[in-house]
């Protein structure tokens, strides 16, 4: 004798299949759990260990940008007071004192200068301080330019 069971209006399945259907649910859930269970905490393990590399990636990205910004300093101070020492009746004076103001006007501080005359230029060596984010980069930066002494001759 074969049971039916009563459909329900509008073409819906009957009641028995939908509470099939749940316990059905249910299990599935459950078994989803049970495989995710191992699991629990690993989100927190992950931002334990990766969050200080990314602040360690950050600092050292900071860093490289001001030892950038003192080595372009250094670099332009350099040329700078090569130039200035080299026109004609300027001497070593005038570019130190160059070189100071540009380093000041940059906003760097300025760690050592000296100007010396190589017979036919001007040699311009400058050292400039670089803020230290991360220990263990360099404190300063050191840069070398020259330009060529202006002469006036006779035709």
């Amino acid at each position: 004798m074969a049971v039916t069971m009563p459909r329900l209006r509008l073409g819906l399945a009957p009641l028995g299949h939908c509470r099939w259907r749940a316990a059905r649910r249910r299990t599935a859930a459950t078994r989803r759990r049970r495989a995710t269970a191992g699991d629990r905490g690993e989100v927190s393990l992950q931002i334990v260990l990766l969050t200080p590399l990314v602040l360690l990636l950050v600092l050292v990205s900071v860093q490289a940008a001001l030892w950038y910004h003192a080595a372009e300093v250094a670099d332009s101070a350099a040329a700078d007071g090569a130039a200035a020492a080299a026109r004609y009746a300027a001497g070593t004076g005038t570019g130190t004192a160059a070189v100071a103001q540009f380093v000041a006007e940059s906003g760097g501080r300025l760690v050592s200068a000296s100007i010396s005359a190589d017979g036919t230029a001007m040699v311009a060596t400058v050292a400039v301080h670089v803020p230290t984010v991360v220990p263990g980069w360099p404190d300063t930066v050191t840069r070398r330019a020259s330009a060529p002494i202006e002469r006036l001759t006779d035709r």
